[in-house]
């Protein structure tokens, strides 16, 4: 789309004017052009990604929300969207944008595919919670008890609750655990643009291919109940039948951050609050509300990526195609509004 009359820009007092014809700018360009009267004096365009931030995002953000909602972050190439019915909102829009797979990320679409959503796979993972997940928790629990010293719950339960969880979907033999989690962890911290860890998560994905592939092999002869099994006995498969590399892109699409951060979080704001733990204690049904209570108030994924399908107007702006939307949920889940 692109303006069909003679158009001036001001870019405030003392800027140089531009103006060009129908063929000139394109309308978003003039949404997007940052003005003087468009300024943002409550945030400074770096606060976004500073050691501040990591430490504590909902200050920044509720900034954010009450008074830049749709917040241009030159620096990041990025608007953040921060009100709740608006985050919701795009979260819903499929017509206009899309959540791109990790694997665009990484560069490496045609790796493998995500069979995430096949049917027996589902099955699988529901059983496997269904079966292990309070025992596993009980022995985790039961060896820090006995040890009887300080723990940090957040790496000593709640991130080994998660990924030994992971280790019995899969089925892995005695003692390949550790080995799978360092190159699992290497995989999922390796897709957000920084290069050396890029670089090491790919490297992770061909080392667990690797190791998965003789797996597959065996248990496609000889299956049992778990992922590998499951995965290596799906028929009918656009393109034939599952391979390593579908294991492994399975395992990397897959949420990975919301159970090991919900748990650590909930076991945070519990003990911090002796009241609700109290009340808890005495109601354990209501520990499910509490866990979701967690979810909202302190949610272990801050923010989410959305990319526009094509050039689409919200929020006051034509955004253009292939615009990256931070859809920020620290913000949203404390929205006063809701």
């Amino acid at each position: 789309m692109t303006t069909t009359q003679d158009t001036t820009y001001d870019e405030g007092p003392g800027a140089p004017v531009a103006s060009r014809d129908g063929s000139g700018f394109r309308t978003y360009e003039v949404y997007q052009r940052q003005r003087v009267r468009d300024s943002t004096p409550l945030i400074k365009p770096r606060q976004l990604t500073s050691l501040e931030y990591l430490q504590d995002p909902y200050p920044i953000v509720g900034i954010l929300r009450e008074h830049y909602p749709c917040y241009r972050d030159w620096p990041g190439n990025s608007f953040w969207i921060t009100r709740y019915d608006e985050v919701t909102s795009l979260f819903v829009d499929d017509a206009n944008f899309e959540t791109r797979p990790k694997l665009w990320f990484y560069g490496i679409p045609g790796y493998g595919r995500d069979l995430r959503a096949e049917l027996p796979v589902l099955r699988c993972r529901a059983a496997c919670w269904d079966a292990n997940a309070a025992p596993l928790a009980d022995s985790i629990l039961g060896e820090i008890t006995a040890r009887g010293n300080a723990t940090d719950l957040a790496t000593e339960f709640a991130a080994r609750y998660s990924l030994e969880l992971l280790g019995r979907l899969l089925d892995l033999p005695a003692g390949d655990l550790p080995t799978f989690i360092e190159r699992y962890w290497r995989m999922q911290r390796g897709f957000n643009w920084e290069p050396r860890s890029e670089q090491a998560g790919r490297e992770a994905m061909a080392e667990l291919t690797e190791y998965f592939r003789p797996l597959l092999a065996a248990r496609r002869e000889s299956p049992g109940s778990d992922l590998i099994s499951v995965v290596a006995g799906l028929d009918g498969l656009a393109g034939g039948p599952a391979t390593a590399e579908d294991l492994v892109v399975t395992l990397l699409e897959d949420d990975h951050e919301t159970l090991h951060g919900a748990l650590a979080n909930l076991w945070f704001l519990l003990l911090t609050h002796p009241d609700q733990l109290a009340i808890v204690r005495d109601e354990r049904r209501l520990v499910r509300f509490a866990y979701q209570e967690t979810l909202r108030h302190s949610t272990p994924v801050v923010s989410a990526k959305r990319f526009a399908i094509h050039e689409v107007e919200r929020f006051g702006r034509l955004l253009p195609e292939g615009a990256l939307m931070m859809l920020s949920g620290a913000a949203a889940n404390r929205d006063p509004r809701v």
